[in-house]
């Protein structure tokens, strides 16, 4: 037996040459003459439920088909069994060789990984070669990382997209350590995609890895690793992240650099608070090893971040006639997330010397106005009111009336309600009515005024999907909002 078994092994590795050089299309032939006792000695070890596997496998019947590779995924356990379906492949059409290649991964042997490898990058076949490639994310181990990636940057687009599943499939953090090592070869398209992999991975062993992506030279790169530690980063990568900030090129990027900084330390300080931890902000000991251009040209992220220590920062800055450090400040002041820099903003569009800071301005008090910030429904309001008494522009009027419909009472009703007879507002208004009458808690114990304005909007507007829901809501039935 351990000469039957030790030739065929020996055939399994003759097999594997001759499918690379071949393409199966003489594989049977070649293994057979080659290595005859491997044959016998799989026969002689088959079960009836092998033997009746590929018998059905031999019918022309995609329902005997279907029962054999169920069959293969499920039953008929062994090494042997496991080769002799392996044997099988060349003597199928390529649809069901592809469907017997998915089986085979399913079935999770991996006696055929070593197959699956030369099916994924030599088959002529697109159907096999996927179906061999999605086996590796299955079958695979960190070694085989490589020709997947090779397959990534240099497939076709339907073997890339496969590929791509598969690096996502392989386990364990050594393979997600191949990926990441993948990255100093690859061309930047390559290293964008790697990194989405990672960060779908949750590859928590490869963040610093992704931090010197985050400061490389390639602005595509820096960005897809800024985006996958604001999903992943830990306190220790603050640091590197900041960094990549002041890297970035300003504008699109600086902005989606500072906001994926956001992400990750809202996300951090939370874990923080709720842990209660006392330790020193990893952010502000970032901040401080900063010069004084470098802490400047980082107030528009913190800010974002909403951090309060910079706030005497901003002041001087705002009434600086430098306009380089004005703009600075002007930005991180409207990047602000609440409430709390509300009078700093209504003075700013108040006596702004610049028309863009105002309108930049009188926006982003539009936008914290409404937020659940620790304010009352009737303060949130307020401000939106104060915001809107401010407005110059029909289009500042409508963000006002969208970010009303976000305060669900009916004081914001009997706000929005007037718009309606402003032909300039008026589909606006309606909609943001409906929008308000979604919410059945809202609706149901203020019916005797609020139909009366679904039945306005009926009336008035030209969008037949609003009065429509005007109708639905009256009714008591639902809308289901398109996705």
């Amino acid at each position: 037996m351990h000469r039957c078994l030790t030739r065929r092994n020996g055939c399994r590795l003759v097999w594997w040459n001759v499918l690379g050089r071949t393409m199966l299309t003489a594989a049977a032939v070649s293994i057979v003459g080659a290595c005859p006792w491997s044959v016998r000695a799989a026969e002689s070890e088959e079960n009836p439920l092998v033997s009746m596997v590929v018998d059905l496998l031999g019918e022309d019947d995609p329902d005997m088909h279907a029962l054999a590779f169920e069959q293969i995924r499920s039953d008929a356990p062994g090494e042997a069994a496991t080769l002799r379906f392996v044997l099988l492949l060349p003597e199928l059409t390529p649809g069901t060789r592809a469907r017997l290649v998915d089986a085979l991964g399913d079935r999770g042997d991996p006696i055929v990984r070593p197959a699956m490898l030369v099916l994924a990058e030599h088959s002529p076949h697109e159907a096999v070669r996927a179906a061999a490639i999605r086996a590796l994310g299955q079958l695979g181990r960190p070694e085989d990382v490589p020709p997947l990636v090779r397959i990534l940057a240099e497939g076709p687009a339907a073997d890339r997209l496969v590929a791509r599943g598969s690096l996502m499939g392989i386990q364990g953090d050594k393979a997600a350590s191949a990926i990441a090592g993948a990255l100093d070869s690859a061309s930047p398209e390559v290293q964008v995609e790697l990194l989405d992999i990672l960060a779908e991975r949750r590859a928590l062993n490869t963040r610093q890895r992704m931090v010197q992506a985050a400061l490389g030279d390639e602005s595509v790169v820096r960005g897809a690793a800024m985006r996958a530690l604001a999903e992943l980063a830990g306190p220790e990568h603050i640091e590197g992240m900041v960094h990549a900030v002041l890297r970035a090129e300003e504008g699109r990027e600086r902005d989606a650099a500072e906001k994926s900084l956001m992400i990750a330390w809202n996300r951090i300080e939370s874990d923080r608070e709720s842990s209660g931890t006392d330790s020193p902000s990893p952010l502000l000991e970032a901040v401080a090893k900063l010069d004084p251009d470098q802490r400047v040209a980082l107030l528009p992220a913190l800010g974002r971040i909403g951090e309060p220590s910079i706030l005497p920062t901003l002041d001087p800055a705002l009434a600086d006639p430098d306009a380089e450090l004005h703009e600075v400040a002007v930005r991180a002041l409207c990047n602000w997330p609440n409430s709390r820099v509300a009078d700093r903003l209504i003075e700013l569009v108040t006596s702004g010397q610049h028309e863009g800071h105002r309108i930049a301005a009188l926006r982003a008090l539009m936008r914290i106005a409404p937020l659940e910030d620790g304010r009352t429904d009737a303060e949130r309001l307020e401000l939106l009111k104060k915001a809107m008494s401010l407005a110059t522009r029909p289009e500042e009027v409508t963000l006002a009336l969208d970010r009303a419909r976000t305060i669900r009472t009916m004081e914001s009703l009997r706000f929005i309600e007037p718009y309606m007879d402003d032909p300039k507002h008026k589909e606006r208004a309606c909609l943001s009515v409906v929008e308000l009458a979604h919410y059945r808690d809202l609706l149901e114990p203020n019916k005797e005024e609020f139909f009366p304005v679904l039945d306005r909007v009926i009336e008035i507007s030209e969008d037949p999907v609003t009065v429509e829901r005007a109708r639905r809501y009256k009714r008591g039935e639902t809308w289901v909002r398109p996705k």
